[in-house]
């Protein structure tokens, strides 16, 4: 379950959409105005935003790039029915989960959108262990920066205490303290847990 937001200036499309995924459980937020949407909505996530490339006013890959200016990042499904080969191709350069040629069919919809929620959903979790890697090395001490920075390239305790021009001991609390402050216990689970946005 998440929120759709359907930007159309046809009534009878931003009823199709409602009409296929609702039942599925999504809160289905229309729209006839992309100016409305883009001043007033500020997407709630996870979410996907079901988009017409052709609106009056400003076109679908103007709503996308205004969206992306204003720091929202909620994965977009285009809509198109007359669009040219140049359009629907600057669709997918934006980044595009999917373009679907109208009329589309509701299984081909639902999958897209559910695509959407998936990739917003991972963007999520992804932002979230940035956030806490970025969070973590914040503890480490200034020398400990520099230790940390050797220790994730493999260096052993007796090289970090050369190349830091201290004793092997010292070097051995260096690694002691990183680990402690990821609050892990082997340089293993600190290289999984530094390489997790990337593996999700």
């Amino acid at each position: 379950m998440a929120d759709v937001y359907v930007v159309d200036d046809h009534a009878e499309v931003l009823q199709q959409v409602a009409l296929v995924l609702e039942p599925a459980g999504h809160d289905v937020w229309r729209f006839l105005d992309p100016g409305e949407f883009v001043r007033h909505v500020r997407p709630r996530e996870p979410g996907a935003l079901v988009l017409d490339l052709r609106l009056p006013g400003m076109s679908g890959l103007e709503v996308e790039s205004a969206l992306r200016a204003s720091g929202i990042k909620t994965p977009v499904v285009f809509l198109c029915d007359h669009s040219g080969p140049a359009e629907i191709i600057a669709a997918m350069k934006a980044d595009a989960v999917d373009v679907l040629l109208k009329p589309f069919a509701a299984d081909d919809l639902r999958a897209a959108v559910e695509a959407a929620l998936l990739r917003d959903r991972q963007r999520i979790k992804n932002d979230a262990a940035i956030r806490a890697i970025r969070a973590k090395r914040e503890l480490l001490s200034g020398r400990e920066h520099d230790a940390f920075q050797l220790l994730v390239r493999g260096y052993s305790n007796k090289e970090m205490a050369a190349e830091l021009d201290v004793k092997p001991d010292t070097a051995k609390k260096y690694r002691a303290a990183i680990l402690a402050k990821f609050e892990v216990s082997t340089l293993a689970q600190l290289l999984a847990f530094l390489n997790a946005p990337a593996g999700q």
